[in-house]
């Protein structure tokens, strides 16, 4: 439908309405477990005025009941916040804590900030023929081998261990914790043995996808990688509930805790599917590492880098069978619908939000342009963070900015029906890419449970976000995005994050008060 759209970077603010004729906004956008006795809307005729910056006339073809108006305002500068509502507004706050509240569901992953994340050096002629005498070591099942581990990944302290050899494939060799109380290689399920069988399985996809384990470009401190380098693979307990994790200094020779591989690293704890996930996600990671930093010699955001490795999971997830329980949608959906206004600011502090933002952002982009052919072009370009994105989509025949492209994946929480014309979760990709089937099913946000019934998790459906959100009860299941009402907010909307306020039916005009900056969007549908 046809949209009002305006920016104000100086001025601007939050949504207020006037309504007349059919009255204000009741009902959708969110399902709860039953109705809502305040739906949050107006009075028939009310208006609700602050100051406002600037009025919006709602066209005519609009103010009857059969249009629904939804105000989205969105964060699209560099602002890592859009400053704060002022209390003398009379916004209600839905209360989101910014920190950790609610691990994940399938554990964590080790997330290193990329801007500490090592640098090669250019190499001179003569350090180029130093590194290419360099023989890779070769090994027999039962070799044991020194690994630097991470033992406190709070503290980030490494100790170094002993493991023993015990799969070795055409592509990778899988080393197994001599103290490990897991028992992942017994006869009856052997882990380590499925864990090899996916890696030479997922390999030439994987680098299909990504690009190349050999980097392209040659540095006096990073090791040499050929085509006969093999990945090892670490696997030991981790603590904390954490799965696994890549880490660049093991490919620089001038790291003094450096095992001097291409490394990634699997907990022995996760013997579920997730595990696959976990192994393409980290080797995501090094390839990424290899193509951007080392090739191109760029610096990638986290937000991108977790971007990819996220989305991978997915992309791959079919292949690796990976079950429903343990699927990345499963896991990071529902946070997603409740966090969507954390955007793409990675927060150490708070995984939920920062986890299912990347991903879901990254599910979006290659379900509507171009599928894993989108995300080679992604992983593949001359470019890191915003840029890579917007010229792999216009590589794809599709005119956008990074912005637009963000404005287009907030209206996906309000046009969810399949088939509606426009950029939607709610598409599936059945396809074939480097000769292997590629499937991602449709989702269909509204069967998704985003706020909870048990008043002990980050989503619980509280009191105070059953009279900030349409349609939402108390102790209550709510389905799908959370949408605001009128006059409610969230306390941030962080980079490239956005809130959805229903307005209801019946409008005439829309005001926009002078005491909040960010871009914003008019729908009616």
């Amino acid at each position: 439908m046809k949209k009002f759209s305006f920016c104000l970077f100086v001025l601007t603010a939050f949504i207020l309405l006037v309504s007349c004729g059919g009255g204000g906004g009741g009902g959708g956008g969110g399902v709860a477990g039953g109705p809502s006795s305040d739906d949050g809307s107006s009075a028939v005729g009310s208006s609700v005025s602050y100051s406002p910056g600037y009025t919006y006339y709602v066209p005519a073809i609009y103010q009857d009941n059969s249009y629904t108006g939804y105000f989205l305002r969105y964060s699209v500068g560099d602002k890592e916040l859009l400053p704060a509502l002022t209390a003398a507004t009379g916004f209600s706050t839905i209360d989101q804590n910014t920190a950790n509240n609610g691990s994940q569901a399938s554990g964590k992953r080790f997330v290193q900030n990329t801007e500490n994340w090592p640098m090669p050096k250019v190499a001179s002629s003569s350090q180029r023929r130093l590194l290419a005498s360099v023989q890779p070591k070769t090994y027999a099942l039962g070799d044991t081998e020194q690994f630097w581990v991470i033992t406190d990944f709070n503290n980030e302290t490494s100790q170094e261990k002993t493991f023993t050899l015990k799969q070795i494939g055409s592509h990778c060799r899988v080393w197994y914790d001599n103290d490990d109380p897991n028992n992942l290689d017994n006869e009856q399920n052997n882990q380590l043995a499925i864990i090899k069988t996916k890696l030479e399985a997922m390999f030439a996809v994987e680098t299909a996808l990504c690009g190349s384990m050999v980097p392209t470009r040659t540095y006096s401190n990073v090791i040499p990688i050929t085509s006969e380098t093999k990945l090892e693979i670490v696997v030991y307990a981790m603590t904390d509930n954490y799965l696994g994790y890549f880490y660049p200094r093991d490919l620089m020779t001038d790291n003094a805790y450096s095992n001097k591989a291409p490394v990634i690293y699997i907990t022995s704890t996760d013997t579920t599917s997730n595990m696959y996930s976990t192994v393409s996600h980290e080797f995501d990671h090094l390839l990424n590492f290899i193509q951007k930093d080392i090739n191109l010699d760029k610096r990638q955001a986290t937000w991108y880098t977790e971007l990819m490795s996220n989305t991978i999971e997915e992309v791959l997830e079919s292949f690796n069978d990976v079950d429903n329980a343990h699927s990345v949608r499963t896991t990071w959906m529902p946070a997603f619908l409740f966090y969507y206004n954390h955007g793409l600011l990675w927060n150490q502090l708070n995984s939920n939000a920062s986890y299912s933002n990347v991903y879901a952002f990254g599910a979006w982009l290659v379900r509507n342009y171009g599928g894993p052919e989108l995300f080679h072009k992604i992983a593949t370009n001359a470019y890191v963070n915003e840029e890579s994105i917007v010229q792999a989509v216009r590589s794809m025949g599709y005119n956008e900015t990074f912005v637009s492209l963000r404005k287009k994946f907030a209206e996906s929480l309000i046009y969810t029906v399949a088939g509606c014309g426009r950029p939607n979760f709610n598409k599936g990709i059945n396809t074939t890419f480097a000769g292997e089937n590629i499937v991602m099913p449709a989702i269909d946000l509204m069967t998704i449970q985003s706020l909870s019934t048990d008043s002990d998790k980050y989503n619980y459906a509280s009191a105070n976000k059953a009279a900030c959100l349409v349609n939402c009860t108390e102790g209550q299941p709510y389905y799908g995005p959370l949408i605001l009402k009128p006059t409610a907010h969230f306390e941030n909307v962080c980079k490239y994050g956005f809130e959805i306020q229903k307005l209801g039916t019946g409008l005439t005009q829309v005001e926009i008060p002078s005491n909040y900056y960010g871009a914003f969007d008019v729908e009616f549908k």
